[in-house]
């Protein structure tokens, strides 16, 4: 390694891996794949290099989100179990329990309402042991994400930008125009269609707009 590169490396910032792993989240939540990924390999590269629990966990925690939102739930739960227990060897109950609420999230989609429920109630048990009282809102919030899991098939679940995506995939848009029209690339777009196929059981996109309304319809 050059004398350049070893220095660069000393001065790296011991929350960067953090730091990039709220980027990646932020990505994520406004369907953003491709850069989210890209911020997740990152975060990865950084927290190895750094070798602090803490921020392993941060890295941790973002991949599995990611994973999550590319339909990768094997890999997902990995991911939130390395997490959470990087935070635990990191002494930080809260983030703790927060990575257990992504993982609770991920086990439901797996169908694994179970491992969802309990994982939710120990995280409702670390906040309030830390005082963390108001995030036991964002605990509460995915027991209600779990029950429409349970009312609604985890294969049939879509999410509010892949249904965007699915309703304009059915109106005859290509990739492309959908990527312009919600302000995407057309890879997160190929993603998002990727994981509807999958979730509604087609191969292509010829049968989306029978699935929709099927699942429209009131019971």
């Amino acid at each position: 390694m050059q004398p350049e590169a070893m220095d660069a490396q000393s001065r790296e910032h011991p929350m960067r891996a953090a730091e990039l792993a709220v980027g990646a989240l932020a990505c994520l939540a406004h369907g953003d794949l491709e850069t989210a990924g890209a911020l997740v390999e990152r975060a990865d590269e950084v927290a190895e290099r750094l070798d602090l629990p803490g921020q392993r966990a941060a890295a941790a925690r973002a991949r599995a989100g990611y994973l999550c939102a590319r339909g990768d739930l094997e890999a997902a739960t990995q991911a939130a179990a390395a997490a959470i227990a990087h935070y635990g060897h990191a002494g930080m109950p809260v983030f703790r329990a927060q990575a257990m609420l992504v993982a609770a999230e991920i086990d439901g989609k797996r169908g694994d309402f179970a491992t969802a429920t309990g994982r939710i109630a120990a995280a409702r048990e670390e906040f309030a042991a830390a005082g963390a009282h108001e995030l036991l809102t964002a605990a509460t919030t995915a027991q209600r994400k779990l029950a429409g899991h349970r009312s609604v098939s985890g294969a049939t679940m879509l999410s509010e930008r892949e249904r965007e995506v699915a309703e304009l995939a059915v109106q005859g848009l290509t990739n492309k125009d959908i990527a312009e029209k919600l302000f995407l690339s057309p890879r997160t777009v190929e993603d998002h269609l990727g994981r509807i196929l999958r979730k509604l059981g087609l191969t292509g996109r010829g049968g989306i707009a029978h699935k929709l309304a099927e699942l429209d319809r009131p019971d």
